[in-house]
């Protein structure tokens, strides 16, 4: 997932207020031979997990379960365009001597071309295939819905990588719709919300203020948010509050943290293919890329 663009001072003046109001911990899956889920009596918590399935288990008839969509629900096939890479080349960018703007608006130029390039989607986690996962959700009684960091321009683009991964959501949680949050458009298609770099936290709190949510949040038995992104966890939980939520979870899931390190393999294979998308308007394939540099090895 792309880390939201925010205000960090906002961000821990919120959260330091009332951080005492939840519990956070680090949760793994209990031994096979037991059933028990830990901490069953605390409604509001946030917890680190690197097992999705787990984590969806948790969400039953009633609820509403929202998640982030880079390295949640799923990712591209190719290095560039994955949200290490994003992190990799806003750096790299900075290391050139660009200004925190510059960097950013460079390196989502790039990211849009090869999103918008993109053949297709894949799993986080081969072993457990997230649409089989959403789709059992939904047969439950569990509304789903994604928040996305993604812009606007990727809005159909995103649809349809989703939907050739099987992915659907609930059509009946939000409408359709647009909004400006600090002069960027958000987009609402197809149980999407397309935060455009803004907190999602804010993001969310103003798409319900804006009566995008079909129900209040009241309505729903439980509220869960599942992100790959610790910042983005923390601006939730913190808006949930703000909200009054009074039963939710929110899940680090640390799959592609823990088993999809973005190492300098990747690195080099990223900037291959950054330099043909930008010369040839071609987006190549990690396998692609590799043969184009050891082919480069013999010249």
């Amino acid at each position: 997932m792309l880390r939201s663009v925010f205000s960090a001072s906002l961000k821990k003046s919120r959260y330091n207020m009332k951080k005492a109001n939840f519990f956070s911990y680090r949760d793994t899956p209990p031994p096979a031979e037991t059933n028990q889920l830990p901490l069953l009596n605390v409604k509001c918590r946030v917890v680190e997990s690197a097992d999705i399935k787990y984590i969806l288990s948790h969400s039953k008839p009633g609820a509403l379960v929202i998640l982030d969509i880079d390295d949640t629900i799923g990712r591209v096939s190719q290095t560039i365009g994955l949200d290490a890479w994003f992190r990799f080349r806003i750096q790299k960018y900075a290391n050139e001597g660009h200004s925190d703007s510059e960097a950013l608006a460079n390196t989502i130029e790039i990211y849009n071309r090869a999103q918008l390039a993109s053949r297709k989607m894949v799993d986080v986690d081969v072993n457990n295939p997230i649409a089989g996962l959403i789709q059992e959700l939904k047969d439950n009684g569990v509304k789903v819905v994604a928040l996305t960091a993604r812009n606007r321009a990727l809005t159909d683009k995103t649809l349809s990588l989703l939907s050739a991964l099987g992915v659907y959501f609930s059509d009946d949680v939000l409408t359709h719709g647009c909004l400006l949050i600090n002069n960027k458009q958000v987009e609402i298609k197809n149980g999407v919300i397309f935060a455009n770099g803004n907190n999602k936290g804010t993001c969310l709190e103003h798409v319900l203020d804006k009566d995008h949510f079909v129900s209040e949040f009241s309505s729903y038995s439980h509220i869960s948010f599942v992100d790959d992104s610790k910042s983005n966890c923390d601006a939730i939980a913190s808006s949930l509050i703000s909200l009054n939520v009074p039963d939710w979870s929110v899940w680090h899931y640390k799959y592609a943290e823990i088993h999809l390190a973005f190492k300098e393999e990747a690195q080099s294979r990223a900037t291959v293919q950054e330099a043909h998308l930008l010369k040839h308007d071609v987006l190549l394939t990690d396998e692609e890329a590799d043969n184009h540099s050891a082919q480069a090895l013999f010249h």
